[in-house]
């Protein structure tokens, strides 16, 4: 079911921001993976299935704009929502330059992140993901 319905995916190294939002999602009915990594998630079996990734942007080994730019790559379609600790002006304007449509800031409290999610989906060729 999920490889029709598509994958979300949450690339995150800090497993339990991982696993919370893994949680917030699947309880909207989402199909979600969690990555530790930009290695993990670029590798990951069903990478082909993702139609939206949630990024984090400060990661060991390959921050989240560098992420953003080898899975646009491979899958130029796939939307992205970046998340981070602190939005400056610099990552607002890099992330938008990449196409990225929403950068949030942790913590996310309410619908923000299913919000973002669907605004992303809905101007990507993907569509939004099915409840």
């Amino acid at each position: 079911m999920g490889a029709r319905r598509g994958l979300i995916f949450i690339v995150d190294d800090d497993e339990a921001i991982r696993s919370s939002l893994k949680f917030v999602l699947e309880l909207d009915g989402l199909d979600v993976r969690a990555c530790a990594g930009a290695a993990e998630f670029l590798a990951h079996p069903e990478f082909e299935h993702c139609v939206c990734a949630v990024i984090d942007y400060s990661m060991p080994h390959c921050d989240g704009l560098d992420l953003i730019r080898r899975m646009t790559k491979l899958r130029p379609e796939i939307p992205a929502v970046l998340i981070t600790g602190e939005i400056t002006g610099r990552l607002e304007r890099e992330a938008r330059k990449l196409g990225v449509q929403s950068v949030l800031e942790k913590p996310m409290f309410g619908n923000i992140l299913l919000d973002a999610i669907r605004m992303a989906m809905a101007k990507s060729q993907l569509g939004p993901p099915r409840q």
